[in-house]
């Protein structure tokens, strides 16, 4: 699945897809870096929230080929600008998706 470097099980792949849906209405694609806690388990998801890039749709190529080969954080430190946290929240049973950018 694009903006994962390894195949996951089906639970978190539907998590992920949920994430993938939101960047594309920000006409962008997620590239996932590491789980940053906070799990959701349901019968439908196994999630959590990630940190990651939110790369623009037109850049996206460009960068998974270097995500995919990078052999350090060392090769991604131009993008930066486009890292940040996935959290998720649910209300009412729906479950909602946002992209927040912290101050380092």
């Amino acid at each position: 699945m694009r903006g994962l470097k390894k195949q996951e099980d089906a639970g978190f792949e539907r998590f992920f897809e949920l994430v993938q849906q939101e960047a594309a209405k920000r006409g962008a694609v997620f590239f996932a870096y590491a789980g940053d806690g906070n799990d959701i388990v349901t019968p439908e998801f196994e999630g959590e929230e990630l940190m990651g890039w939110l790369i623009p749709s037109d850049k996206a190529d460009e960068f998974e080929a270097v995500w995919k080969t990078a052999k350090s954080d060392n090769d991604l430190k131009d993008c930066n600008d486009f890292f940040l946290w996935e959290e998720w929240s649910e209300s009412d049973g729906a479950l909602s998706i946002d992209f927040v950018k912290y101050d380092s």
